[in-house]
């Protein structure tokens, strides 16, 4: 009896360690040529059945700019424009298999 419950409050341990590293966002790698004045992030996020790989550029610059955005998982450049002080997430990839990605996002000013 004392063994079975040890053995049940292990599994359960385990269940909980393995459910909070696929929910833990994980960071990636981001590449490409920016002005300084704009920021990037990116992390694979797990959605219940597979892993959202996020992009997010912030713009501090005085102007929009626009940026294009790839992924080795997802070498297809999504365009994106981002208004002066403000935030976008781009998702690349839905549902991968895994977190591991790495961005590139390449950005210049919105009025070239």
């Amino acid at each position: 009896m004392v063994r079975r419950s040890l053995l049940l409050a292990f599994a359960l341990a385990l269940m909980g360690a393995i459910s909070s590293a696929q929910q833990a966002p994980a960071p990636a790698r981001v590449a490409g040529n920016r002005p300084d004045c704009v920021s990037v992030g990116a992390q694979a996020v797990f959605n219940g059945s597979g892993y959202n790989h996020l992009v997010t550029i912030s713009n501090a610059c005085p102007a929009s700019v626009t940026c294009q955005v790839t992924t080795n998982i997802n070498p297809q450049a999504t365009s994106v424009t981002v208004a002066r002080s403000s935030s976008e997430t781009i998702n690349t990839y839905f549902n991968a298999a895994g977190y591991g990605f790495s961005a590139t996002v390449h950005c210049h000013n919105a009025a070239r």
